[in-house]
């Protein structure tokens, strides 16, 4: 961040301008500008291509505030939100899956006239409850990314419940379409107006709640006095440490880890330790269990299931780590996601190669069906993400000329009808209100609304999420050996396929949205010379397509493998390295990577069905090898940054921490 504007505000005397600019530098402005007109503005936002903080100088907030908004991954616009209040000044926003899709002035119903949802109560009580000093160890509920953690469930929010604050971290990409905003408003700098504007312009703004810090946007003296009351209540560090922790996270991870991984946080913070550093030791601590449950013995086997915990909780620290510190890069984030799979799949290694010591060939085949599996379930988890973005970016049906939202309820895409809620009939968010996958996506939003209670904890229970596979496997692979482990991790992970395929089928078909027209199919499909040149399927269920692929990839591999009587471990390395391949195209996308000399999913399944056994080992190196070539020789820029952690829906949906799924 090199520039922050100061807009104006009402209750901004000169102190506070002062202590503002000291608040912007401090999260990272090499310069304050202070632009006395519209004109003078827009002239600002075109003189320049980085990203730009805008802040009314009637806001009031602790320096995190405004540090974690500078500093928050990603490449969007993003707005300072808090939950509405009758008395709060600013636009009310409607929002579905964090994105802005419907403003009104302040003091005015929010669009369709639904009340704010119960996220702004939650929100609320945790506020009360930072306020109070609790403390960060027990915050297992705690979660986010800076002063906010993202829209709540990453669904709809009815009626939107949601105040503008009056700041803005504009990216870089929308500082054009900023100036010719203010310069439509015609009036002082407003940060209403700007908002409005951008909104009208089609630029996608996304909600950035602010969670247990502090921040209000002050018009008089008397609520400048009270906000500085409510400011010093809170604990700033307490809060920085609780927001490091995911808002909502997995049953196990939520009970066993984050009720005390905050306090290896800071002191990793205070070690001066890196994100990459604390991904390391995870790594090491994997390794090591998975060399414990490779020597098969029962000492071995417990050390090696207190050693995968271990790696667990330091696989949560360093995004912790990295929330808490603000410390992001493109790199750390490809490797924490690169190593969270590599980790996971080199314990079923260690588990078969236990088994297979005490007798039990078959481990090997377990543990190849157990990874080809769980690589497939990753694919479309990231795919049907992917569904839900589009479906709520879609432009809606508005007249022509019409401002985004127009001629739909809320702002939101979708076919309701006048007077329906916010989110009646959108494909974005929450399907139709007719047929089973609108009926399914109501009581998904209202489960997933509904935070703690029993059914919202069996829903992240039963699609088998990273905490849960590794606490099962370590009890099994401690209290019944390595086979049993990977049987269970088989059972669970296919009745959680089927589960979330059938309820996902049934909710995109509602969306009427497709994913691989707006992607690099090619590429992302990961389409040799032979494969671009078919047809691509396009359509509601196009999402399921690359996953698709990785199966029949898979499938092909395995079939050669048993026909020709290859050893399982041969077939497992090679499985591997194709599954860390496809991993790293998915880290990659959206970052406008381009393959270029690779053979493509078509031609490797050629080279294994002819060349057979002396393929496997050579493609296996070959695929290794342009890994690290593209490691070595692509830019980070390449390599999609991080952003908030968003919960998914029904399993892990994302394969790279912009959620954090690991």
């Amino acid at each position: 961040m090199t520039l922050a504007v100061l807009l104006a505000g009402d209750a901004a005397g000169t102190d506070r301008r002062d202590r503002l600019r000291d608040q912007l530098r401090r999260a990272g402005a090499t310069s304050v500008a202070e632009p006395d007109t519209p004109g003078d503005l827009a002239r600002l936002l075109r003189d320049g291509t980085g990203p730009v903080l805008l802040v009314t100088a009637g806001l009031i907030a602790h320096d995190a505030v405004l540090w974690h908004l500078a500093t928050e991954p990603g490449t969007r616009t993003i707005a300072l939100t808090a939950p509405a209040t009758p008395e709060a000044p600013g636009l009310r926003l409607a929002t579905t899956r964090g994105l802005i899709t419907a403003a009104t002035p302040g003091g005015a119903a929010t669009p369709g006239g639904a009340p704010a949802d119960n996220h702004a109560d939650r929100s609320a009580a945790a506020d009360r409850s930072a306020a109070a000093g609790s403390g960060a160890a027990g915050s297992g509920a705690a979660a986010g990314s800076g002063a906010g953690g993202g829209d709540a469930a990453g669904a709809a929010t009815p009626g939107g419940g949601a105040v503008f604050l009056g700041a803005l971290r504009l990216a870089g990409h929308d500082r054009v379409r900023a100036a010719v905003a203010v310069e439509h408003a015609g009036r002082e700098t407003d940060p209403d107006a700007l908002l409005a504007g951008l909104l009208a312009g089609g630029v996608r703004l996304t909600a950035y709640p602010l969670r247990l810090l502090k921040a209000r946007r002050c018009r008089d003296r008397a609520t400048l006095a009270e906000a500085e009351t409510e400011i010093a209540a809170v604990d700033e560090e307490r809060a920085r440490l609780r927001l490091a922790v995911k808002e909502r996270d997995d049953f196990f991870t939520t009970v066993f880890v984050s009720t005390w991984s905050p306090l290896v946080t800071r002191a990793c913070a205070r070690l001066g330790l890196t994100p990459s550093a604390v991904t390391a030791l995870s790594v090491l601590c994997a390794t090591m269990a998975a060399l414990g449950f490779a020597q098969a013995g029962r000492p071995a086997m417990i050390a090696g299931a207190v050693l995968l915990y271990l790696g667990f909780v330091l696989d949560c620290v360093d995004g912790q780590l990295a929330r808490f510190t603000r410390r992001f890069t493109p790199l750390g984030g490809w490797l924490d996601t690169m190593a969270d799979r590599a980790k996971e799949y080199a314990v079923y290694a260690g588990l078969a190669a236990g088994a297979a010591r005490l007798g039990h060939g078959e481990a090997w085949w377990l543990a190849v069906t157990a990874m080809a599996l769980q690589t497939v379930r990753h694919a479309t988890d990231h795919w049907y993400g992917a569904l839900h973005d589009a479906a709520a970016a879609r432009p809606g049906t508005g007249e022509a000329g019409d401002p985004p939202g127009a001629g739909r309820p809320g702002g939101v895409p979708g076919t309701g009808e006048a007077g329906d809620p916010p989110g009646a009939g959108r494909p974005g968010g929450v399907p139709d209100a007719g047929g089973v996958g609108g009926a399914l996506g109501r009581l998904s939003d209202r489960v997933i609304a509904d935070g703690r209670s029993p059914l919202y904890w069996l829903k992240r229970i039963v699609v088998f999420p990273i905490g849960e596979r590794w606490a099962l496997i370590g009890v099994l692979a401690a209290c019944a050996g390595g086979r049993t482990a990977l049987l269970a991790v088989l059972a669970w992970g296919g009745l959680a396929m089927i589960y979330t395929l059938a309820l996902r089928g049934l909710r995109s078909r509602t969306m009427r949205v497709s994913v691989l027209e707006t992607v690099d199919a090619v590429t992302l499909r990961d389409d040799g010379w032979c494969a671009r040149r078919l047809w691509t399927v396009t359509g509601p269920l196009d999402w399921l397509v690359p996953a698709g692929l990785r199966l029949l990839e898979f499938a092909v591999v395995i079939g050669t493998a048993a026909l020709r009587g290859i050893p399982p471990w041969l077939t497992f390395a090679l499985l591997f390295a194709l599954a860390m391949h496809h991993y790293d195209l998915a880290a990659r996308s959206g970052a406008g990577y381009r393959r270029r000399w690779e053979p493509g999913w078509d031609g490797r399944s050629i080279v294994v069905a002819a060349g057979g056994g002396p393929a496997f080992p050579v493609l296996a190196a070959y695929t290794l090898c342009m890994l690290a070539g593209r490691v070595v020789t692509t830019r980070t820029r390449d390599v999609r940054m991080p952003g908030p952690p968003r919960p998914a829906r029904d399993a892990e949906h994302r394969l790279v921490p912009e959620r954090q799924a690991r």
